[in-house]
């Protein structure tokens, strides 16, 4: 029986528009940045969309960028059919 693992990504692996892209075949993943912005308190999809890099470089907002993103991946993955056995993740440590 085959298995299966998302591997996903830590801090330095952020950019402008990450994970929006998804948003265009699953848009009612807008859920969940919408609410990442209202628990933070800030725009983090604007922030992902338009920078400034500088900004979403930084620690307090690559983090919730990055998970943020990869949530969305994993719903996408999960309405494909897709269900992993293991999920890992790494952190850069900044």
């Amino acid at each position: 029986m085959a298995r299966m693992a998302f591997v996903f990504p830590g801090q330095g692996s952020q950019k402008i528009g990450m994970g929006l892209e998804m948003l265009v075949h699953y848009p009612d993943l807008q859920y969940y940045w919408k609410e990442a912005s209202r628990i933070l308190e800030f725009d983090l999809q604007q922030l992902c969309s338009e920078g400034p890099l500088d900004l979403l470089n930084q620690t307090r907002y690559a983090q919730p960028a990055i998970l943020t993103s990869s949530g969305c991946f994993a719903r996408a993955a999960e309405k494909e059919g897709l269900r992993p056995d293991l999920v890992p993740g790494h952190s850069w440590g900044g």
